[in-house]
């Protein structure tokens, strides 16, 4: 008997942040007739609390039949879905399907932890990836394998519906520790005084208001479509404004952002870095703009006409859609068939 499954990992949670995409993943799975396989007492610790979720672990192996499909979100964190989905790599009988939603050895700039990435990555045959960037990258590092593309994280909540127009108003939302460049921003509008930048997210180091930066502080995911300001939503990431450097720059070819979804619910049109796998679906759906520096921003909004604008909020429309409703994943699922 054909059977569908995934493996419950994140949807545990309230996220404040990219790991949302995660949640709404496994939501979108057990919407369409994926039974969850849940490990017990997931928030506990002690010897007989590990001795229950081994025995779940080896009740479940044996229970699952044959021709069977089971779905999970890699990297796995926890120690027993790790030894799980080992177990499971080694039946030949079910078919194994690797969503990858982060490589943290390119992330993180570990080698060591790549090294031991790749190695568990080579145990699968069947992926869902981020983009094209991501499969090559993939193909190049354990051989031919049969992929899906998701393209564009969905997001499960209600576009907002939005008048906007053209203005030098710039929304960034994300995770203000790995986003460091925003403190540099007072340097960017004192050469651009037309640009505004509206702030959003959570950080250790609180974000000082500038000239012509307000920062707007943290909302729940699901409500920043129908909140966020601006004419055009950000993406960029690291330490500095000027360029894309380090881990951040060598990791952006090859991963989706989760704010990318964010702007399009939100009706913004996207500047983002040029060297992004972001950038490179703006650029292939005509939704916005890339750059390689902040410093070019005013320049660049200057040069979109106000028709420009609307065939971008235009262009837009039919995706949000399709991430409001979980059609991503869907369709990436479709092409392992």
């Amino acid at each position: 008997m054909h059977k569908k499954y995934f493996i419950k990992q994140y949807s545990f949670e309230q996220y404040q942040h990219g790991g949302v995409g995660y949640s709404d993943i496994e939501t979108i799975l057990q919407r369409n007739n994926y039974i969850p396989i849940e490990f017990p007492h997931h928030t506990d610790t002690g010897f007989i609390t590990k001795l229950w979720r081994f025995i779940f672990l080896f009740r479940t192996l044996r229970n699952i039949p044959a021709h069977s499909e089971i779905v999970f979100l890699f990297p796995a964190y926890a120690r027993i879905i790790q030894h799980f989905i080992n177990k499971l790599s080694k039946r030949k009988d079910i078919k194994l399907i690797c969503i990858i939603g982060d490589i943290d050895g390119i992330k993180d700039d570990d080698s060591l932890q790549l090294k031991q990435e790749i190695r568990e990555l080579k145990k699968f045959t069947h992926f869902i990836v981020h983009n094209k960037g991501m499969a090559d990258w993939l193909i190049q590092q354990v051989g031919q394998v049969n992929y899906g593309t998701l393209r564009f994280f969905d997001f499960l909540t209600t576009p907002a519906i939005t008048n906007r127009t053209k203005t030098y108003a710039i929304a960034f939302a994300g995770n203000l520790n790995k986003s460091s460049f925003v403190h540099q921003l007072p340097g960017i509008t004192a050469k651009q005084p037309a640009l505004h930048f509206h702030i959003y997210g959570r950080g250790e180091t609180p974000l000082a208001p500038g000239r012509n930066i307000s920062y707007e502080g943290s909302y729940p995911p699901y409500q920043m479509p129908s909140l966020v300001k601006g004419s055009f939503g950000l993406i960029w990431d690291g330490p500095n404004a000027e360029q894309m450097e380090g881990s951040f720059a060598n990791y952006m070819p090859y991963m989706t952002h989760h704010k990318l979804s964010l702007y399009i619910l939100a009706g913004l049109p996207v500047i983002a870095a040029g060297i992004s796998a972001s950038g490179q679906l703006v650029n292939q759906y005509q939704i916005g703009i890339t750059i390689n520096s902040l410093s070019e921003l005013q320049q660049a909004i200057d040069n979109i006409t106000p028709a420009q604008y609307e065939t971008m909020i235009n262009n837009m429309r039919p995706l949000a859609r399709d991430i409001s409703e979980g059609k991503n994943l869907l369709s990436a699922l479709e092409e392992l068939k």
